[in-house]
């Protein structure tokens, strides 16, 4: 498998890729499944990876993933995220992006 571009996607406007991505490609496979996640500060992620297509586990942009239980220091997290004041509406601030998600 080797990468290909793809001419119609030609900005950040396009919306959902309608192409797999070797990430989706790789979570297909069992050993891999639920463990290839996306982490990015921009929310143009989401359709870059086709959020709702990939079922890739993803924190892009402002959204945080969901956990079951969260810690103290997930809940500070979110609270941060709920009420920081942004900048800019598409990118979360880098000092915020120390975060990992964990499925445990």
């Amino acid at each position: 498998m080797h990468g290909i571009s793809n001419d119609a996607i030609d900005s950040n406007a396009f919306g959902p890729n309608p192409n797999p991505t070797v990430f989706e490609w790789l979570n297909k496979f069992d050993e891999f499944h639920g463990k290839v996640a996306i982490y990015g500060t921009w929310n143009v992620y989401d359709n870059i990876f086709n959020r709702s297509r990939s079922g890739l586990v993803m924190q892009t942009g402002w959204v945080l993933p969901q956990k079951a239980h969260e810690t103290p220091r997930d809940a500070l997290l979110r609270e941060l995220y709920e009420t920081t004041t942004r900048f800019d509406e598409e990118d979360v601030d880098n000092s915020f992006c120390r975060y990992r998600f964990s499925t445990t």
